[in-house]
């Protein structure tokens, strides 16, 4: 059984999966996808937190068919634009 006197720092994990202000829509529902996560933190290039994304605020966005959101991106022209990942995403495939 956990002590309840525990620190955060005997829990917490020290690999971040993070993301940036430039990740785009699709990068980053890929990586909700990949991951079990539903929070993300947003850095800036210093690894500064500036904030936090929710996959919930996300599938908002798409309602009423969330299900569908990686079908309906593929089909969005910008978000491929220059055919390769964001330089802010930083996650391991």
């Amino acid at each position: 059984m956990k002590r309840k006197d525990m620190l955060v720092e005997e829990v917490m994990k020290k690999k971040v999966v993070t993301v940036r202000r430039g990740t785009t829509l699709k990068e980053l529902i890929e990586i909700f996808g990949k991951f079990t996560f539903h929070t993300l933190p947003v850095v800036e290039k210093d690894n500064r937190l500036v904030g936090v994304v929710a996959l919930e605020d996300v599938l908002k966005i798409f309602q009423p068919y969330p299900s569908h959101i990686l079908e309906m991106l593929e089909r969005v022209p910008f978000l491929d634009e220059y055919g390769e990942r964001s330089p802010g995403c930083r996650y391991s495939s």
